[in-house]
């Protein structure tokens, strides 16, 4: 896979006021980097001299020291990668700035200067030039520097410019920055680690950008202030921090800077003029995708730090939404179709739960099991007895005889069991929910998931029509993973129900015998892993191959995730023609495939657009 960058975060051992001491221990710290592949080393703030040497930072003989330290550092880096940001002081005229220099192949490119400061620095917009000579070399030198390499956009800026009022973050985003780097002198205080989470999170999600910030640590002084070298990273909805040590600390980020143009696509963030642009040679790419932490269920993730999107989230957002809906057509009943699968438990739940908010009796749910041509008694006995414990009214309405008829009227064999002896039971199924619904004067809620809606796992004018789709933005692997948690204050019976439809194979149940959907078009840990990484990151068909050969590896084998990504791909794009007339529904998960704003295409698009290479 292309495109990955490898970051660096050292946190070396300081020596206040030894520039030398300092660069050797950086160069240390730049051969740990070389070695395990990254593109950038960061550093932390003014980490040639440390941060907290007072008034020795307006002596020449520093000055001059951090000077020679940084032409050490510059030539160290001339046989190639990584590419070094560290941190120095720098006098230009009256004025002392807290300087970060990005070095590459023997050069300074480029010295960004901070404008949020420590009281004995001179503010960064206060710049007299816009370049500065040093050893010879004419050096860009702002505090809106933007560095550019192929597809990857990156800016230097230190966190505490990061979160001020006055940040110029906002604009280098809008100017295609992708990456922030932030050295850092973060004080150790109770709650600190809680608050660089929370400004991170915030600050990624706000300028949809990577952003990594290591702090001085181990041998800054201790008079008043103590550091502990803290390193944490931000992006794509994932917050990763290094354990404070009072030691040497290293860690590294792995990012995609394609996933973040993807989700800034249809946004106000683009390439505009309101950055320095330094052009820079191309950073070392990775190959190695171990570092993206992929997750077999990405779904199952909400917000940030891998917490598990939690049953009682989904149920609450389904239950109100439902619930404005009720109130807003003046409907009196909901109704639900049961076949004690895992789409039906999960909106029979849900619209227990809208009862409940709406004030009504448990009853004014009515569940309705229709067993047809294949139906188990397993299945069925489940679907009864959840409506049952759940206080919804259940009725039982066969649609054997029916089907029969409507074959003898279309002259169609009972024994042919295609393609029309299938979608016959799950339109005549839809036409007794509808007609149910006037009788009763309720809505049909649609059972049907994000998983199947990709697909195009549903009879069109069939089990694809509803009043209402609860479930249409959640996926099979979702359904799966919060049911699991069970309903907080479920009865022992309700609860072995719940597990006992967890345990029971997928499956339509539209033929006589065993009929297990998995088998037929695949894992839906696999469909729903390719249908995250392809509507959030925009990958292309062989690298959701290759990172979901990464992601089960020792899962599923190689060959049958590449002919479920086959199947993934042909039946997205075919089956675009059922979403675009699809019921309205609540969006529950990350992700929406509504023609309304979520996924917009062509009905009529071929499956020559999903060129899977190396399928074999």
């Amino acid at each position: 896979m292309k495109g990955i960058y490898r970051i660096s975060l050292a946190a070396p051992e300081i020596h206040v006021a030894q520039p030398k001491e300092n660069a050797n221990e950086i160069l240390a710290c730049y051969e740990k980097a070389r070695q395990n592949g990254s593109a950038i080393l960061l550093l932390p703030r003014l980490a040639l001299t440390g941060c907290r040497c007072g008034d020795l930072f307006r002596q020449p003989m520093l000055l001059n020291a951090a000077l020679d330290s940084l032409g050490t550092l510059a030539h160290a880096t001339r046989n190639g990668s990584p590419t070094l940001v560290a941190g120095f002081p720098l006098a230009i005229a009256s004025g002392l700035y807290n300087a970060t220099a990005v070095i590459q192949n023997g050069a300074i490119m480029g010295i960004s200067v901070a404008n949020a400061t420590p009281a004995q620095f001179t503010p960064g917009s206060h710049l007299p030039c816009c370049s500065i000579r040093i050893n010879g070399q004419d050096i860009p030198i702002g505090a809106k520097l933007q560095f550019s390499c192929g597809n990857l956009r990156f800016s230097v800026m230190d966190y505490d410019d990061l979160q001020s009022a006055a940040s110029c973050a906002d604009s280098l985003a809008l100017a295609g920055t992708q990456l922030f780097l932030c050295p850092a002198a973060i004080q150790e205080l109770p709650g600190c680690g809680k608050k660089l989470e929370l400004m991170l999170k915030a600050a990624s999600q706000r300028l949809k950008a990577a952003i990594a910030v290591v702090s001085t640590g181990y041998g800054e002084t201790v008079s008043d202030v103590l550091y502990a070298g803290r390193a944490a990273t931000a992006w794509d909805n994932s917050f990763r921090e290094l354990v404070p040590s009072y030691g040497p600390q290293f860690t590294k980020m792995d990012f995609v800077p394609a996933w973040l143009n993807y989700q800034r696509r249809a946004t106000c963030f683009g390439y505009t003029a309101q950055a320095q642009q330094i052009q820079i040679a191309p950073l070392k790419e990775t190959t190695d995708i171990s570092g993206l932490a992929l997750k077999q269920q990405p779904f199952a993730i909400a917000g940030w730090n891998d917490e598990p999107c939690t049953l009682k989230e989904v149920l609450d957002i389904q239950a109100a939404a439902l619930a404005r809906r009720v109130k807003a057509i003046n409907a009196k009943r909901l109704v639900v179709g049961v076949s004690g699968g895992l789409d039906s438990t999960l909106v029979l739940i849900a619209a227990a739960h809208c009862a409940k908010l709406l004030g009504e009796k448990q009853d004014f749910v009515l569940a309705v099991t229709m067993p047809g041509m294949g139906t188990s008694s397993r299945t069925k006995n489940n679907a009864g007895a959840m409506a049952k414990e759940l206080g919804a009214e259940l009725w039982e309405v066969s649609i054997k005889e029916a089907v029969l008829q409507h074959f003898k009227d279309i002259a169609h064999s009972e024994d042919n069991h295609n393609v029309v002896y299938e979608n016959a039971q799950a339109r005549e199924r839809t036409q007794i929910l509808m007609d149910i619904a006037n009788e009763v004067n309720g809505i049909v809620l649609g059972t049907g998931d994000l998983s199947e809606t990709a697909l195009g796992w549903c009879t069109f004018n069939g089990d694809h029509i509803s009043n209402y789709a609860l479930n249409g933005s959640i996926p099979k692997t979702l359904i799966r993973a919060i049911l699991r948690q069970g309903i907080p204050g479920a009865s022992r019976k309700l609860t072995k129900i719940i597990n006992d439809i967890l345990d029971t194979p997928v499956s339509p149940e539209l033929l006589p015998g065993a009929q297990n959907t998995e088998d037929i078009i695949g894992n839906y840990d696999l469909h729903d892993f390719f249908l995250y990484h392809f509507m959030q990151h925009g990958c292309t068909p062989d690298e959701l191959l290759e990172m979901a050969e990464h992601a089960f590896k020792g899962t599923y084998s190689k060959n049958s995730i590449r002919q479920v990504a086959g199947i993934f791909g042909k039946r997205f794009l075919t089956q675009q023609f059922k979403r675009n007339c699809s019921a309205d529904g609540i969006q529950a998960s990350i992700i929406s495939l509504s023609p309304r704003g979520g996924w917009s295409a062509p009905s009529d698009i071929s499956p020559a657009a999903w060129p899977l290479k190396n399928t074999k």
